[in-house]
């Protein structure tokens, strides 16, 4: 079976027509990112013009102007969240190593792992405070 993932940004806008009324949710189309396995947390970056997909061990990532996917991070086991740093990286939490990654957002490239509790979760990004 092939993995899709629906276009989040079409969903946002159907949603907000809904809200005022103009009609149900619409599906406007696909994007398929291969693999097997399940799925978890969506990062949008819209400064980057980029979609993040936890998908199994990886991350898919997906340019948001031409819909396709353009890279994978690898090497994320378990990974949940991904979190778009204002300093040029990403953040993921890679639940089964109980680590987080940091990657460079342009070559997606692994640079250190940091060691976290157990099983990191969802994952943010506090621009004022410069930490993750």
């Amino acid at each position: 079976m092939r993995s899709r993932v629906q276009f989040t940004l079409a969903m946002v806008v159907c949603a907000a027509a809904a809200v005022v009324g103009q009609g149900p949710y619409t599906k406007v189309g696909e994007i398929p990112v291969g693999g097997g396995g399940g799925f978890d947390y969506l990062t949008v970056d819209s400064a980057g013009k980029r979609l993040y997909v936890s998908h199994n061990p990886e991350v898919v990532v997906i340019d948001t102007g031409t819909n396709t996917v353009v890279g994978k991070i690898a090497d994320t086991p378990g990974v949940h969240g991904i979190a778009v740093g204002a300093d040029g990286k990403l953040y993921t939490s890679n639940g089964r190593e109980d680590k987080v990654s940091v990657v460079d957002a342009k070559t997606l490239q692994t640079l250190p792992k940091i060691e976290t509790g157990k099983n990191p979760d969802a994952t943010t990004y506090d621009p004022k405070k410069k930490e993750v």
